[in-house]
């Protein structure tokens, strides 16, 4: 994933992986399991100031 990104663009990229999610008929862990992505990347972490 690129480190920025719009906000069009981000929404778009996770549309996109929802929608494959969903296709795909994994459940949430088996998703986790098997996906490249670190679960960093499905959690919105807040910046520090």
């Amino acid at each position: 994933m690129r480190e920025h990104m719009s906000h069009q663009e981000r929404r778009e990229l996770w549309r996109e992986r929802i929608a494959a999610f969903y296709d795909s008929g994994l459940s949430v862990a088996q998703l986790y399991a098997t996906s490249l992505l670190t679960y960093v990347h499905y959690v919105r972490v807040p910046k520090l100031q």
